[in-house]
């Protein structure tokens, strides 16, 4: 797995609980 890949699939994850997170009045993202 290539960087670009992995940090694709990082990104899907936190999109698919980012939600999750907004709804308690958090959030969370991805510094690269």
């Amino acid at each position: 797995m290539t960087a670009t890949e992995l940090k694709v699939n990082v990104e899907k994850a936190l999109e698919e609980i980012r939600p999750f997170l907004q709804s308690d009045g958090g959030d969370i993202s991805l510094i690269s």
